[in-house]
């Protein structure tokens, strides 16, 4: 169920979406990549759990990208490098990270629930994707979903220069669109703690957690939802809250 923070009280206009894990399914990407991939090659035995090993190491250069520590291009860089050295398997990391990035240029699988939020929410607020990653890759992708049309802005990490959830970040955001938003105007919709959420807690903007693993952990975010099509109804509740308390 999603849940609310009942002290909240928003006056939303401006959404700000990420994509991967929220918009387009970047896990079972992952899984479908490993699969086809590691059965095509000779010798790219199944050494464990493949995306448990993936996962893990991405997550590690992930979060130092989130820190600032490294860049987008260090991270692609030694990325495949660490995980075959993990799996075992000698093989060249660069020509599996092309092989990888060329496999997710085009991924397009859309996570449930996501076309019929975006068309819901793109009637009364203005929509924005806020990514950390490759900028034309993520746009081309979100084109290719057929989501394109719900978008008034992108921004992505590489273009803006900065990655959430450094505040930098929103405030590039902020002067690339031509409307201003004060911070109780903006939502920021996403399913990284880390990124996602401390951005938005960063920025001094509203919070909308996608628990998409149903966990429970609200961590005193204003929206928590575990449906997107929820967050279109949880607004509509907040807002209606807003008016009652203005006529009280």
């Amino acid at each position: 169920m999603g849940q609310i923070r009942h002290n909240c009280c928003m006056a939303i206009k401006l959404i700000l979406m990420d994509i991967d894990n929220t918009l387009l399914e970047f896990d079972a990407f992952v899984r479908q990549f490993l699969d086809e991939t590691f059965s095509r090659f000779e010798g790219f035995e199944k050494k464990g759990d493949l995306y448990e090993i993936f996962h893990a190491n991405n997550q590690k250069l992930w979060q130092k990208l989130e820190q600032g520590e490294i860049t987008m291009e260090q991270l692609q860089a030694v990325r495949w490098g660490m995980i075959l050295e993990k799996l075992g398997i000698d093989f060249d990391g660069m020509e599996m990270e092309r092989m990888f990035k060329a496999a997710m240029h085009e991924s397009t699988i859309i996570t449930p629930g996501a076309m019929e939020m975006l068309h819901a929410l793109s009637e009364d607020y203005v929509l924005a994707t806020a990514s950390n990653g490759p900028y034309e890759q993520q746009v081309y992708r979100i084109n290719k979903a057929g989501m394109g049309q719900y978008f008034r802005y992108h921004f992505i990490s590489q273009d803006i220069g900065y990655s959430k959830p450094d505040p930098r970040f929103f405030e590039k955001a902020r002067s690339l669109m031509k409307e201003t938003y004060e911070n109780d105007e903006i939502l920021i919709v996403g399913d990284s703690a880390s990124s996602d959420m401390q951005g938005g807690i960063n920025a001094g903007i509203h919070t909308c957690y996608f628990d998409r693993e149903n966990r429970g952990n609200t961590g005193g975010y204003d929206l928590c939802v575990n449906d997107l099509r929820q967050i279109a109804e949880k607004l509509e509740e907040l807002k209606h809250a807003g008016n009652q308390t203005e006529q009280a």
